[in-house]
């Protein structure tokens, strides 16, 4: 009988490299707060609420950044509207509206 043996080329600095490579995008700004504000939202009032909360606040930035360009940042950057955080937030919102299916057994949407 042959046994094969595996081995795990992954080390602690890769693991390290690989999480960045695809969760850094979490650690820019403030997508942390966005995250738990999305989350908070959707448990509470339904994935709708965070969307809309998510939504407000980059309409928000885009206004106070203002008028340096572009719409919503699709044609020129730093005009305060940030697709990252909007993701940020709506993936939060998605976690929390889990939550709030898992207690309450409906969707508000």
């Amino acid at each position: 009988m042959r046994h094969i043996i595996f081995q795990c080329n992954l080390t602690t600095t890769t693991m390290k490299e690989k999480l960045r490579a695809w969760f850094g995008w979490m650690q820019e700004s403030n997508r942390f707060k966005h995250l738990i504000a999305g989350f908070l939202a959707a448990a509470l009032c339904g994935i709708g609420a965070a969307i809309t909360a998510g939504i407000a606040t980059e309409y928000k930035d885009w206004c106070y950044a203002g008028q340096k360009g572009g719409i919503l940042g699709i044609f020129k950057s730093n005009n305060g509207f940030d697709w990252l955080d909007l993701a940020a937030t709506t993936l939060g919102g998605l976690f929390g509206a889990i939550l709030h299916y898992l207690a309450f057994g409906h969707i508000h949407l």
